[in-house]
């Protein structure tokens, strides 16, 4: 068994020297843990220090932890870098595929396999037909050892090229490497019938004439399931004609760039280039015969190091790559980040990480300031605890709407507590409930939803924010506007004409709210959506358009749009004007006021209106509480005349 944990020889570069916080028994020669919850590290009297991360202390590192890299948090520049050494990988892969293993066919039996499968069949009896599918097994399994140590020569010089200061430690690992990957080529080649690829390249009895050529092609791109699976990695994709080209064609490599020297005969070469699962296939210059070498990685990646994310204090930060993303993604290839990021062009900004990558390349230039993982445990832990675990199953989650606007609950669905419960308890294990509310935590403050879309991966699926965390943004109750409206005799439509007030900029989304379109509007939590989301070709309206416009044409099922959820002040607002809209209906018969009011019980409770306030302000003033208390003058003066009557 392979020994895959970080060891004291292998080179920290600009990271030696980084401060982590170690985990520890008491005593000067305690074994240090980097995870608090090790299965190693047995004691209750835990001392807990930060220490210069450095040879000495990776030689006191509990061999779990030193396996699995978990030294600071993933998306700092450590995280990242041991991340990237640890689990499946630079460590692991520079241990694997360097000798044959014990169950490895020898050579003389690997030929005389595939002289037996290239052999023209015969009159074969039942024991020749069970030594041919012996044989076709074995060289199956030739091939599949080929394609593993190609894939892990590729990931492990991909990881060194990421981290120069690795190449010279890590170069006698990979000349092993290359040495075994060729024999494993050179068996695999047994079995392919040179001849034969070019007869099915020509497409005739005989191969066409021409002279031999050089071609480079780049190989297709890894992906990261594949990697886990242990399956083929970056040829599993490719048919066996192409795969018997590369391992009888093959000149030289640059595996970590995926790109491949071939020396071939002409019909092949044609079929190669129209070939579109092989990318960037060209004529490879060479002079006298000799093959040139094949490209490498054009320029190599600017270095990862402490202040490019967020183990540095936010005024050293250093300014962010393409290719420090790309060293990102590769190391959390299942998190689809987002960072709030500083430049002076946009200021302060939420974006996930491919809008960050696309500004990069046109040349933006930012810093990040912070990531979802990195927001402060003492900020976000005490909003955890006041929204509270998800109740056990079987008991009522979520309250029904109130209907009465005087019940202090009124609205309560289109507040940011209920949004935060709902981004925390839609989920369907408890470690995503904090991170939900971290990523909740993040959203709240963009201007703008439709800057959190991230477009969609290479296999379609969309690069977005948990629909969890969606449905904490956004209200998925259509709110009651009928306070808002003009009055009418209609009574399902007509209002009280109360102002918008702190409402009327509330943010509105809708994947259609344009007339002139075919297909009615959709709410961005729509089950007829299929983003399921806010997206960046979404409508954005806000509250005020909801009321001077009539030519929507909505989806009956979600009402056609969302709502950005009620701040505390918007919220008090809102119930403040239905409580008001409820009284003015009851002095209005014709929109629904049966018999007498109660002017003892109303007369109160407009004096409490007439004096009311937002939440949160001690005082208030402007054109929003001068057109609130007109209006709740109004209704008095309607109830004062009432009672007179």
């Amino acid at each position: 068994m392979h020994d895959y944990a970080l060891t004291a020889d292998v080179p920290l570069g600009p990271f030696e020297g980084t401060l982590v916080r170690v985990r520890s028994a008491k005593g000067k020669n305690a074994k240090l843990h980097g995870a608090g919850r090790c299965s190693q590290l047995r004691t209750r009297d835990v001392v807990v220090t930060q220490v210069p991360f450095d040879a000495s202390v990776v030689r006191r590192m509990c061999v779990r932890c030193a396996e699995s890299g978990c030294w600071g948090r993933p998306t700092t520049g450590l995280g990242i870098f041991l991340r990237a050494l640890c689990g499946f990988g630079l460590l692991y892969q520079l241990q694997s595929h360097v000798a044959p293993d014990e169950d490895d066919a020898p050579d003389e039996e690997v030929r005389a396999a595939a002289q037996l499968l290239l052999s023209p069949p015969g009159d074969a009896d039942e024991d020749d037909e069970e030594a041919r599918e012996e044989v076709e097994w074995l060289r199956e399994a030739v091939f599949s050892r080929w394609r593993g140590a190609a894939t892990s020569l590729h990931l492990a010089t991909t990881v060194a090229a990421d981290f120069p200061w690795l190449e010279g430690w890590a170069e006698p690992k990979f000349a092993a490497k290359r040495q075994r990957l060729e024999a494993l080529r050179a068996q695999a080649a047994l079995f392919v019938d040179s001849e034969g690829l070019a007869l099915a390249a020509a497409g005739a009895e005989s191969a066409a004439s021409g002279p031999e050529q050089l071609l480079t092609l780049r190989l297709p791109p890894v992906r990261a399931e594949s990697v886990y699976r242990r399956d083929g990695g970056f040829v599993e994709e490719l048919d066996a004609w192409t795969i018997g080209v590369l391992v009888t064609c093959f000149v030289e490599a640059d595996w970590a760039d995926r790109i491949v020297t071939l020396r071939v005969p002409a019909p092949v070469a044609a079929r190669l280039a129209a070939d579109s699962d092989l990318v960037g296939v060209e004529d490879s210059a060479a002079e006298n015969g000799n093959a040139s070498p094949a490209a490498g990685p054009s320029g190599g990646p600017r270095a990862l190091q402490p202040g490019i994310f967020d183990d540095g204090p936010v005024f050293d930060r250093l300014p962010l790559a393409q290719d420090h993303l790309r060293v990102l993604r590769s190391a959390l290839p299942h998190d689809d980040e987002f960072y709030a990021v500083f430049s002076p062009d946009g200021g302060v900004e939420v974006l996930p990480v491919t809008t960050i990558d696309k500004r990069l390349a046109d040349g933006w230039q930012g810093v990040i300031l912070a990531g979802v993982s990195d927001l402060p445990a003492k900020a976000v832990e005490p909003w955890c605890e006041e929204v509270g675990p998800r109740p056990p199953s079987g008991e009522g989650i979520w309250p029904e709407r109130v209907r009465e606007p005087q019940d202090p609950r009124f609205g309560w669905e289109l507040s940011l507590a209920d949004g935060a419960r709902t981004a925390a308890w839609t989920v369907y294990e408890d470690r995503h409930r904090e991170r939900n509310l971290r990523l909740l935590a993040m959203a709240r403050g963009v201007p703008d939803l439709r800057a959190l879309d991230g477009g969609r991966d290479g296999d379609g699926g969309a690069r977005s924010l948990p629909l969890a965390v969606w449905q904490g943004l956004l209200a998925g109750d259509l709110p009651d506007l009928r306070p808002f409206r003009k009055p009418s005799a209609d009574r399902r439509r007509g209002g009280s004409g109360i102002p918008l007030g702190p409402l009327a900029d509330v943010q509105v989304y809708a994947s259609n709210a344009d007339p002139r379109y075919q297909g009615k509007g959709h709410s961005p939590l729509c089950r007829h959506t299929r983003e399921r989301g806010v997206v960046h070709h979404d409508d954005l309206l806000r509250v005020t358009d909801l009321l001077t416009r009539d030519d929507f044409d909505w989806c009956s099922k979600c009402g056609g749009y969302a709502m950005r959820r009620l701040t505390d002040l918007q919220l008090s607002y809102y119930r403040a004007s239905h409580r008001l809209h409820d009284i003015a209906e009851q002095l209005d018969s014709t929109r629904g006021g049966y018999g007498r009011p109660d002017l003892d019980v109303m007369g109160p409770r407009l004096g409490e209106l007439a004096q009311w306030r937002p939440a949160g302000e001690k005082y208030w003033y402007g054109q929003h509480a001068q057109e609130w208390r007109a209006v709740v003058s109004d209704v008095r003066r309607k109830a004062e005349s009432a009672g007179r009557e």
